[in-house]
């Protein structure tokens, strides 16, 4: 039985597709950018904040990078006020956690989400009590692929890589 179950938030444990395309079509509009429809934030999410924004402005101009800053920038502001439009959890998600809790599992969530914003979701979709530890995006660590943040979850829960299951 694993220890502790590691999950992904956004496309794991929740749909957030409509909250980042509402935000980063806002971002890139000014430079003359999108709309991009939500099907297209599939491909363009997964990697960090920074790197969808990238690819929403350089998606059909890879010139238009030189706008990187000041588009993420907007993304940030835009983001700190919508990261919880329309978001849900999937199907099945809330009750999966509740049989795992019932197995004396821990449960942590590891995201690239920056972190306010991934506590947030997580606290108001599931409560403050389901997760044992939320870790998202900070200068503390880089972001995934990285390991660092598993690595870190590991180590504050005291539990062994051998113990875990990553679900992402």
């Amino acid at each position: 039985m694993n220890k502790l179950v590691i999950f992904d938030l956004d496309g794991t444990l929740t749909d957030t597709l409509d909250s980042l395309q509402i935000c980063a079509n806002e971002a890139v509009a000014a430079f003359g950018c999108g709309p991009y429809e939500r099907e297209r934030f599939c491909y363009f999410a997964g990697d960090g904040m920074r790197e969808l924004v990238k690819r929403c402005l350089c998606a059909e101009d890879p010139e238009k990078e030189v706008y990187l800053d000041q588009a993420v920038s907007k993304y940030r502001e835009l983001f700190a006020e919508n990261c919880m439009y329309h978001v849900e959890p999937y199907e099945g998600i809330k009750e999966l956690l509740g049989v795992l809790k019932k197995t004396g599992a821990m449960l942590a969530v590891n995201s690239n989400k920056p972190h306010s914003e991934a506590v947030e979701v997580v606290e108001t979709i599931f409560g403050k009590d389901c997760f044992d530890m939320i870790v998202g995006n900070s200068e503390e660590r880089p972001k995934k692929p990285s390991p660092e943040g598993i690595h870190y979850i590991m180590k504050t829960l005291g539990v062994s890589p051998q113990d875990v299951l990553y679900l992402g």
